[in-house]
């Protein structure tokens, strides 16, 4: 069985959840080399790992990612960005 987009945001959420800011990043890594097109739900998870982490340079960077891949941020991913600061 090959992970999907659903099996990556798993990751990510808990990977995010314990401020494991590298594992989660590494995890989008792999989403990306599996061609598994990240979701607003993967970036709110990796901005969460950010706020966690308290990473706001990797926050920004994230976000801007975001932008860059087309998906738009929702007020979830702009209150992680906050708490990221």
């Amino acid at each position: 069985i090959l992970p999907n987009e659903v099996t990556y945001n798993t990751l990510v959420s808990m990977f995010a959840s314990q401020g494991e800011v590298a594992q989660a990043m590494e995890v989008m890594k792999h989403m990306k080399q599996d061609h598994v097109r990240p979701s607003l739900i993967t970036f709110t998870s990796l901005l969460n790992a950010c706020a966690e982490g308290k990473r706001p340079e990797l926050a920004d960077a994230v976000l801007k990612e975001m932008r860059g891949s087309g998906v738009e941020p929702d007020i979830a991913c702009m209150n992680a960005v906050l708490k990221a600061r």
